[in-house]
């Protein structure tokens, strides 16, 4: 099966801002990494900037459960955004659900650019309980993260589309996706707490 196009990611990323009620608006770049996002949530205005591919098998026998990201078209270090949040990202299309990683394990690399490891355990288990996390044997943390269902918030789409309106009804579970991290060590290293770009998962009370 050929991977999702560019627009399917672009898409997951802003049904995601949506989904926790914001209004999200995919700017225009010269680079396919990273994508730039302009969002607005309770009259305040953010950017965010998404290193995001494709989920896939790792392909190795000997780790059937792995899935991972392959990190191509960046150059170390990746640029950050100096006016927001960063963050680094796995999408899984077959599921819907992303992979969120630890930006500052993965920011510089020499050679060929990474890939990137989380187990499909994590994938299914966010699936049901809508956010799962997985320590590794490095001690990073990725996390799987499920958005599903209708956001509240205006959706401004992708660049040359008409803006939808999303309906106001989250459900239970978008309440589930509150992450409980901020900014510092630990799985507040995604850069996905309470006063960070992926208030587009959280700030549900």
């Amino acid at each position: 099966m050929p991977p999702p196009s560019r627009d399917v990611i672009s898409r997951a990323i802003l049904d995601a801002i949506h989904e926790s009620g914001g209004v999200g608006l995919l700017m225009q770049s010269t680079q396919p990494h990273p994508r730039m996002y302009h969002i607005s949530r309770s009259g305040q205005q953010s950017s965010l900037w998404v290193y995001c591919w494709t989920l896939t098998h790792g392909g190795r026998e000997s780790l059937q459960y792995e899935y991972r990201i392959q990190m191509t078209s960046v150059e170390s270090p990746l640029p950050v955004n100096p006016d927001g949040q960063t963050i680094l990202l796995g999408y899984e299309p077959d599921r819907g659900v992303f992979a969120g990683f630890d930006l500052e394990w993965h920011r510089s690399f020499t050679g060929r650019p990474p890939s990137v490891q989380v187990n499909i355990s994590t994938l299914n288990d966010c699936l049901q309980d809508g956010l799962a996390f997985q320590t590794k044997r490095n001690n990073e943390v990725a996390i799987g993260i499920r958005i599903a269902g209708a956001g509240a918030g205006e959706c401004q789409g992708l660049p040359g589309e008409q803006p939808a309106n999303v309906g106001p009804d989250r459900g239970e579970d978008s309440q589930r996706l509150r992450l409980a991290v901020s900014g510092g060590g630990g799985r507040g290293r995604w850069g996905l707490g309470s006063n960070s770009s992926l208030s587009l998962f959280s700030q549900l009370s």
